[in-house]
């Protein structure tokens, strides 16, 4: 009886320390799978903050890429009003160049006109002359005729050299001053201006009391 009873207690003793083990186990195996399940969460709460940043960066690039196409247009908007403004500064600097090229040959015409005028009157005069002494060979020398007419036609070579063998052959006379001062005229628009200019100061320099002097001085001092 008493082996039968030391027998149970045995058992119930092993059965009791199986049972706490089998406890412990269990509650190790519930702690490992609380915490692979706390891992589990944590690496899903990663997992979405990864594809979330991976979202705002694709849409930041997106946004950047539309930010640059902006730019883009704008730089060439901007080039192309750059190239039109440059050539309307281009056309506005060649129309304003072409009208000073206008205004200076208007003037010139002018003074041309002027000159030509001014030679028919000559000849007008040397022709009124003639007529009022008809019975007397005209005084006005053919030389310093025919370098008048010749001007007057705008043959500027031919009257230079009427002009000037006249003016060489007789200085003292009366017409001689405005021989010179046409021969300085066809010097300058011939562009040779030293010479011309030479012409008009010797006008003021042998015939300083001759009416062509005030002339001669307005035309030195435009070439100054």
């Amino acid at each position: 009886m008493t082996n039968i009873f030391f027998f149970l207690l045995a058992s119930t003793f092993l059965l009791s320390c199986q049972t706490q083990k089998d406890i412990r186990q269990q509650k190790m195996m519930d702690e490992l799978n609380m915490k692979l399940q706390e891992s589990e969460k944590q690496m899903g709460a990663s997992s979405m903050s990864n594809a979330q940043l991976n979202l705002q960066l694709n849409q930041v690039m997106e946004q950047q890429m539309r930010l640059q196409g902006q730019v883009d247009l704008l730089s060439r908007q901007y080039e192309t009003w750059n190239e039109e403004n440059n050539l309307a500064i281009q056309r506005e600097s060649e129309r304003t160049t072409r009208m000073k090229e206008l205004e200076t040959m208007m003037k010139k015409t002018q003074e041309m006109i002027k000159e030509v005028t001014d030679a028919l009157k000559e000849l007008k005069k040397g022709s009124s002359k003639s007529k009022t002494t008809s019975s007397a060979p005209s005084d006005i020398p053919e030389e310093y005729q025919k370098g008048m007419y010749f001007f007057a036609r705008g043959e500027l070579d031919n009257a230079l050299i009427s002009l000037s063998n006249f003016y060489s052959k007789t200085p003292g006379s009366g017409y001689a001053p405005n021989a010179l001062l046409h021969i300085g005229k066809i010097l300058a628009r011939q562009n040779k201006i030293k010479e011309a200019k030479e012409a008009y100061k010797q006008v003021m320099k042998e015939y300083p009391k001759s009416r062509r002097v005030p002339e001669a001085k307005k035309l030195l001092e435009k070439m100054k």
